[in-house]
């Protein structure tokens, strides 16, 4: 993209339901007339934007590739934003980036990522949304928070309440949609990652199918771009908010309160009910012998 009008128009393409007007177009993009949209059109076309004419309905985004994300996300002035086609991790190419406040990496495809406690998470390209946001400050409950801003960017889509995974997996129906990954590579530096499924998981082997899904799968046609741009939108909105507000907003989504489970910890097996969860130490659960053990976040997992 080579102007502002530009992005303008991949905005209202974007948060278009279906085929639009050239008229309408310029309408919601501000631009003058409906060959000030097909010039926009024109050079979208030529920053890797696949769009459409549907008959006499209009124009349609079929994709925002991933050759204009860096020129729609960053704003002049603002913190940067890098672009890979392909990468290892995006939160090691965000560790890169610390010293910016805000600094956001996002990657169609990625070849070494990484979970909680070690474990390897590789995504394919075109499947997701692959993000990194770094954040400053002594932020109370990040992981909550990364959480709630996953849920908020993704509810309107769905339209109904996703549930949280303790300490921080977005699921709808008992599957993993998202999961997020909060690490700080000094003090006062976190790096927050947050992973969506976006395209259909039906070619996936069948036990990846059993615990996963994806929009595709629940329905949902969602554009990555416009999932990324919800997201960091979602994440400044809880950042700004009390962080009491935000804990008790995830509380209110957890399945695992109040509810029996089986957990991973320092490599034992905890059985027990779980009694109360806390956002920072971890889970307080009442084993089968009737004493109450912690079992932190730091080292524990939830298992089947």
């Amino acid at each position: 993209m080579t102007k502002p009008t530009d992005r303008a128009l991949l905005g209202a393409l974007l948060r278009a339901a279906g085929a639009t007007t050239a008229s309408e177009l310029a309408s919601a993009a501000g631009l003058a007339d409906e060959a000030a949209v097909r010039a926009g059109v024109e050079r979208l076309s030529q920053s890797d934007c696949v769009i459409e004419r549907v008959g006499t309905q209009g124009l349609r985004l079929v994709e925002a590739g991933v050759g204009c994300w860096a020129d729609y996300l960053e704003t002049p002035g603002g913190p940067p934003v890098r672009v890979y086609r392909s990468i290892g991790s995006t939160q090691d190419a965000a560790r890169a980036l610390a010293a910016h406040d805000g600094a956001t990496v996002v990657a169609d495809e990625q070849t070494k990522g990484r979970g909680r406690l070690g474990r390897r998470w590789r995504a394919r390209a075109g499947a997701g949304v692959l993000m990194s946001r770094v954040v400053h400050g002594d932020r109370p409950h990040l992981p909550l928070l990364a959480a709630m801003a996953a849920a908020d960017a993704v509810e309107p889509r769905l339209g109904r309440a996703v549930s949280l995974k303790w300490p921080n997996d977005v699921h709808v129906d008992g599957r993993k949609l998202a999961g997020v990954l909060v690490e700080s590579p000094t003090p006062g530096v976190s790096v927050v990652g947050i992973g969506f499924n976006v395209a259909t998981l039906k070619d996936a082997p069948a036990e990846v199918r059993a615990v996963a899904t994806s929009l595709a799968d629940l329905g949902v046609v969602a554009h990555r771009l416009a999932m990324i741009e919800a997201l960091l939108a979602a994440i400044d909105r809880r950042l700004a908010q009390d962080s009491a507000a935000t804990v008790e907003a995830w509380r209110q989504r957890c399945i695992n309160l109040d509810r029996p489970g089986r957990f991973a910890v320092d490599g034992r097996t905890v059985v027990g009910h779980v009694v109360d969860l806390d956002p920072d130490a971890g889970l307080l659960v009442r084993t089968e012998s009737g004493l109450i053990a912690h079992l932190p976040a730091a080292t524990t997992s939830c298992l089947p």
